[in-house]
């Protein structure tokens, strides 16, 4: 049996749009009243979203000025308290196109990383973890963490040459050991 959907607005732009606990989106029937004094009537309906690293999200409007927004975040922020003000919405599931109220949650940066390992089994990269090679030097460290503290090198620069994206950075090469 399914739940019902329930609308509520949605939070900032609640005379304009609503939004469900299935995780869907609607703008409101309004009026415009054009330049020639005329009114314009736009109708209720359903939004199509986009998808932006897998997240689905949709365009608000408000006085004319368009701005996007993912859906979790509208569905959190209109069905979920935040008592702690924590930063974040996880999808318990891990599906990112699954925005019911039933699958979202508040949570810090740390508590989305920890269920992405933890829950999900989700490897937060290898290049961590792995020992790698500096061609330049010659050295072996026991993972891109120890080299970069080491060199003086942002760990994101130096995945980006293991993982084929980059030849070098900051003049040096690696590759995995």
């Amino acid at each position: 049996m399914a739940k019902q959907e329930i609308w509520k607005d949605v939070v900032g732009f609640e005379e304009n749009y609503a939004v469900s606990s299935l995780g869907r989106v609607k703008r409101k029937e309004s009026y415009f009243i054009r330049s020639d004094g005329r009114v314009r009537k736009f109708g209720e309906r359903l939004l199509g979203g986009n998808l932006n690293k897998g997240y689905p999200f949709v365009a608000l409007q408000i006085t004319g000025v368009s701005k996007k927004y993912p859906i979790h975040r509208i569905v959190a922020q209109a069905f979920i308290p935040n008592i702690e003000n924590k930063p974040c919405v996880n999808h318990k599931n891990g599906i990112r196109g699954d925005n019911r109220v039933v699958n979202l949650e508040w949570c810090t940066n740390k508590e989305n990383s920890i269920h992405s390992v933890r829950v999900l089994k989700k490897n937060t990269g290898t290049v961590n973890k792995k020992p790698i090679k500096c061609i330049n030097n010659g050295k072996t460290y026991d993972s891109a963490v120890d080299a970069a503290k080491e060199l003086n090198i942002p760990v994101s620069n130096m995945s980006n040459v293991l993982n084929g994206r980059h030849k070098t950075t900051f003049g040096y090469k690696f590759i995995f050991k």
